[in-house]
């Protein structure tokens, strides 16, 4: 029986969403995982519940492997000569060795050598530059960063290899940037389990002004990428560290430089060599020109799969599951648009342990759905950390923001010392 391997389900539902799609599908699924007892320890409550939190999915697995997920020689003994579908993951930490097990399998994969100058920051960096508006950017050993910005003030201060916002702090004097270096440090040894070793600094010009993501896919039968849409990142926390809390889908500029966006977002793609799988790649506009921030080797993060759903009908995990089961369907054109879809995050306001989230007795039409973490089961948390989210439709952007943003400042979050 030939099976469907992911590595990792982790704690979004990404993985999760697509296992229980595929499961729907008739394809066997086998799970490779470091801890397999948590792979579905969810920490979101949602309402409505989404597919995969639906289904009991380990029980319904073909079988499901204790396996250090984030050593390739483990994986490669483990799995060399078994006869798969197919190899998925959708965890920035293990999207390279899903490749490279793909690729050692002789089964769909996207190009190693891409996704690796994709994490590399400053690869992506220097091999994008010529593109679009540039940034001056430097590149510091970390233990040996120096007490000033290189690229002077303001600057952004981030890890050469990091997933996600993570470390990314932006500066305005030197001591800012020398905390900023000590975050980037701290941070990384967080998400790369404990190393020890610290890769070098990435210090970069500041670039004002709002910020936005192209959502891609790779068109499997074309040989191309094709733009889903772009986000607006409406709201950000303040600075120093900036986190993302409110996106809109689908964004316009206007047709000339929405054409002009496109084909940027696509050369970024081509000069990194990255190709197959998806892309999500955060930039800025300065005077008309896309000034890229980073990318992304993956589908985007942060519940946006929905928002593309709900304003496009498109399942972007259906579709980059089915490039990796070499199963690629037709460019459907383009798509459809059934409005203007809104994510609003709440974040904590102070470090903490937090007792209680108490959402609002009444929901506004717009508001499609809604999630709370579980207080149960969370440690104290610092500042900024996810708790609850809203998503939202509505006929123009500002609608739904409105409407996603209302029932999110309503809720209710009490801490554990009362306050």
């Amino acid at each position: 029986m030939r099976e469907l391997l992911y590595l990792e389900l982790g704690f979004s539902d990404y993985a999760s969403y697509g296992a229980a799609l595929a499961l729907s599908q008739g394809r066997p699924i086998r799970l490779a995982a470091q801890y397999p007892d948590k792979s579905l320890d969810f920490e979101f409550q949602t309402n409505p519940k989404p597919l995969a939190m639906e289904l009991d999915l380990i029980h319904r697995f073909s079988g499901v492997d204790a396996v250090s997920t984030m050593s390739l020689p483990d994986l490669l003994a483990r799995y060399s000569g078994r006869d798969l579908l197919g190899v998925i993951s959708y965890s920035d930490a293990h999207i390279m060795n899903a490749a490279l097990l793909a690729q050692h399998l002789g089964l769909p994969c996207a190009d190693p050598t891409g996704i690796e100058n994709c994490i590399f920051k400053d690869r992506a960096r220097e091999m994008t530059n010529p593109l679009g508006h540039p940034v001056a950017y430097a590149v510091r050993v970390a233990e040996n960063a120096g007490q000033t910005s290189p690229v002077g003030y303001p600057c952004v201060v981030k890890p050469v290899v990091g997933r996600a916002s993570y470390g990314v702090s932006v500066c305005y004097d030197d001591a800012g940037y020398v905390a900023a270096v000590d975050e980037a440090i701290i941070y990384y040894r967080a998400t790369s389990g404990g190393a020890e070793s610290v890769p070098s600094i990435l210090v970069e010009e500041y670039v004002d002004g709002p910020e936005y993501s192209g959502e891609l896919i790779w068109d499997d039968l074309e040989g191309c990428w094709r733009l889903l849409g772009v986000t607006n990142t409406a709201l950000m926390t303040p600075p120093p560290v900036r986190r993302e809390i409110g996106h809109i889908f689908p964004w316009s500029f206007g047709p000339e430089l929405d054409r002009t966006v496109e084909e940027t977002l696509i050369a970024w793609l081509n000069a990194v060599g990255h190709r197959r799988g998806a892309a999500h790649i955060e930039f800025k506009v300065v005077a008309n020109r896309p000034a890229l921030i980073e990318i992304n080797p993956r589908l985007p993060g942060g519940g946006l799969r929905r928002l593309i759903q709900l304003a496009t009908g498109f399942d972007v995990v259906d579709a980059y599951q089915r490039i990796y089961l070499g199963e690629p369907q037709p460019w459907p054109g383009p798509l459809p648009h059934h409005g203007y879809s809104v994510l609003r995050d709440l974040l904590t306001e102070r470090s903490g342990r937090v007792k209680r989230i108490t959402e609002p007795a009444v929901t506004a039409p717009a508001v499609v759905e809604t999630a709370t973490r579980d207080p149960e089961r969370l440690p104290p948390l610092p500042r900024d950390s996810h708790l609850a989210y809203a998503i939202s439709l509505a006929p123009t952007p500002e609608a739904a923001l409105h409407a996603a943003s209302t029932h999110v400042e309503a809720i209710h979050v009490e801490y554990a010392d009362g306050q």
